[in-house]
């Protein structure tokens, strides 16, 4: 992939003048102007406080931005941690439909990342989100202090969030992760980790960023990469996550994430097939409490585009899913909100079953991946129904107990699986 990178002549001189960091921060970024400056100055600071003696340096690779990034770049000067901004060649037509993170071809991003984060012999390297104003100094030694001080090759974050922030992740990708590849992580796509020299070196080397399938979600490769290999890792308390953006398409994201997890899964299937299991991923520092956040969202627009759903996907639905599967999800279609409940059972077996299709291609998997909107939409409407009047640690509970049951239910798709 060395034909991606063109250095910049500003990152040529910062290689050939330091020779070598002990620490570097990559931030990724595309038209981020209204928060790149606030993250670079916490960054900055963090650096200062938790690290002073260590030789640092914090890396920009911007995708063309043209909202004024390079301009408000430019004009910073207040930073006491050498700054170089380099740019990563972007496939024009791949600006046309951004991902639902907003980074175009986020993987290219982060291999020059580890690329510079090796050829100036880093022991340690974080990523950092430029949209993310919740960024503060603190959060720079919980990224980077278990790597340096406790050998740790992997940091993953924990988000402080409301409690219905993030449910794809608590829906979907963690607990199926949980199941596969057995391993705990609250928060494999936050954007937001670090890695040590060792780690970064050893991802260079892999295949994975030719692999467009794999690398649209390179975070995720990353993690499941991590443990696959037996690189020790944990997880560290951050706080909240205030990130700046366009509103987030679900049916993208849904498609975007879940497809590539399930490549994932069926590209390691000869590993999960004979059992998975380890330590669980330690948590590292102190959590935060919960942010106020904003209402619940309500449930019954969700429902009655899970029963739209219902109704004119039933066709796609019947050739996707199981028999079994359609005959619980049939009598949903008539429920008020009252009575409206997507089971925890029915829920896993959806997922089980939209996994099942995409392995035996019984769609083009964007289009089948799409029609799981409506699904997702109405087990949501069901979880906020059930778990609104509760506390934090019941819904915390509720999360773990979805985790279980994949777990349980795991021979379901074993069984199907060829």
């Amino acid at each position: 992939m060395d034909d991606f990178l063109s250095l910049s002549s500003a990152l040529q001189k910062e290689i050939e003048d330091r020779g070598s960091v002990d620490l570097l921060i990559g931030l990724p970024s595309y038209n981020c102007a209204p928060t790149i400056v606030q993250v670079l100055k916490a960054t900055d600071s963090g650096l200062s406080r938790s690290f002073p003696q260590a030789s640092s340096l914090i890396l920009v690779v911007d995708g063309g931005s043209l909202d004024g990034t390079i301009s408000a770049l430019e004009a910073l000067q207040e930073l006491s941690t050498p700054l170089v901004l380099t740019p990563y060649p972007v496939n024009p037509s791949r600006k046309l439909a951004l991902p639902y993170h907003g980074i175009p071809e986020r993987e290219k991003a982060l291999w020059t990342i580890l690329h510079i984060a090796q050829r100036l012999q880093a022991k340690a390297c974080a990523i950092l989100d430029a949209r993310n104003l919740g960024t503060t100094p603190g959060w720079i030694a919980s990224l980077l202090a278990p790597i340096l001080q406790q050998g740790f090759d992997y940091v993953s974050p924990v988000y402080a969030r409301p409690r219905y922030e993030g449910n794809l992740v608590n829906s979907i990708v963690y607990p199926l992760i949980r199941a596969f590849y057995g391993k705990d992580l609250h928060h494999p796509l936050g954007g937001d980790f670090a890695l040590s020299g060792r780690l970064a070196a050893h991802f260079l080397s892999q295949e994975v960023w030719n692999d467009q399938a794999a690398a649209a979600q390179i975070e995720m490769w990353m993690a499941i990469s991590a443990i696959l290999t037996g690189y020790p890792l944990c997880q560290a308390h951050l706080g909240p996550k205030r990130h700046e953006g366009p509103p987030e398409d679900l049916a993208a994201a849904l498609s975007q994430v879940v497809g590539s997890l399930f490549y994932l899964v069926e590209s390691h299937q000869g590993l999960w097939q004979k059992g998975l299991s380890g330590p669980h991923a330690p948590i590292l520092g102190t959590p935060s409490p919960q942010p106020a956040g904003s209402p619940s969202p309500n449930p019954r627009p969700m429902i009655e585009a899970f029963q739209g759903g219902l109704r004119d996907l039933l066709p796609l639905w019947e050739q996707a899913l199981s028999p079994e599967t359609m005959e619980e999800l049939y009598p949903l279609v008539g429920m008020g909100m009252a009575d409206f409940r997507f089971p925890m059972d029915l829920w896993v077996r959806v997922i089980y079953d939209m996994l099942l299709a995409y392995h035996y291609r019984i769609f083009y998997w964007r289009h089948l991946l799409k029609s799981l909107t409506p699904l997702y939409l109405g087990r949501m409407a069901s979880l906020i129904i059930e778990t609104e009047k509760g506390s934090e640690a019941e819904a915390e509970q509720s999360v773990e107990l979805l985790c279980q049951r994949f777990i349980a239910l795991q021979p379901y798709l074993t069984e199907r699986w060829r």
